[in-house]
């Protein structure tokens, strides 16, 4: 009798137990632009595995232009993966989850030219190669007198063609594209920066109370290096066959300046 007794108490046991291992994660969609290129996809591994920890599925939403971020402040995503806060000025129902997760530094490069310019609006006046890959150089240079190409290869070998006076990119991007094309060791970057950005993750104010929650866990997988290792498999660059459009990925350690 004892032994049915205890069987019985085990089941109920395990009955009223088993909910709470099986439920299933909540869900969160957060958007970025369809534009981003393929390394977006470390930032959203790494906040998988951050959400994972407090019951929270991600998903990812790539959304067109600014619909990224309406989408994100009307409730309609739960949230934007990495952006500026510039956003914030913009719209009034996102908030910032404050970890740095990237940089954005944008350069000028020439064929060992020095040009001097403080700041963007001095080069107007310059032939300008930007590539076609990168929403925020084309965004930019709007308005100047400017050549959009599809590949590393085709921007510096027009450069040292001098078809350009300067080209403008990615800092990580360019520096690791002419660390491996030594036949452009004449090209050399530019300062001032044109443009340093800080990037975040942000969410939809309804999930506001996650903010605290989530902040230690991002910091804490950082320190582990786990960010550096969601790169490793976007360590290639963009194609540097002429005439051939590749993706642009990030490598280890890029995270702290794109």
């Amino acid at each position: 009798m004892k032994i049915v007794k205890l069987i019985f108490l085990t089941c109920l046991l395990l009955f009223f137990s088993v909910p709470l291992y099986a439920q299933p994660p909540k869900p969160l969609v957060f958007s970025t632009a369809d534009t981003n290129t393929s390394a977006i996809t470390a930032y959203f591994q790494l906040l998988q595995k951050a959400y994972d920890e407090i019951g929270y599925r991600v998903e990812l939403n790539r959304l067109p232009g600014k619909r990224t971020f309406a989408h994100a402040n009307d409730g309609k995503v739960d949230g934007v993966l990495i952006s500026t806060k510039q956003i914030l000025k913009l719209y009034n129902n996102i908030v910032v989850v404050p970890v740095k997760l990237t940089q954005v530094t944008v350069l000028a490069y020439s064929n060992g030219k020095n040009f001097k310019f403080k700041g963007l609006g001095d080069l107007k006046p310059y032939k300008i190669g930007i590539l076609r890959e990168y929403p925020l150089t084309v965004k930019l240079t709007a308005g100047m007198n400017r050549q959009i190409v599809d590949n590393y290869n085709s921007l510096f070998s027009l450069l040292q063609l001098r078809e350009f006076d300067m080209v403008i990119s990615l800092k990580r991007e360019a520096q690791r594209f002419l660390h491996k094309n030594p036949r452009f060791k004449d090209v050399t970057p530019l300062a001032p920066p044109i443009l340093i950005l800080p990037l975040y993750h942000f969410l939809n104010k309804k999930h506001e109370a996650l903010v605290p929650q989530v902040t230690p866990i991002i910091i804490r997988l950082i320190k582990e290096k786990v960010l550096e290792k969601l790169y490793e498999p976007y360590q290639s660059i963009l194609t540097n066959e002429p005439g051939k459009r590749g993706k642009i990925h990030l490598k280890a350690k890029d995270h702290e300046n794109i």
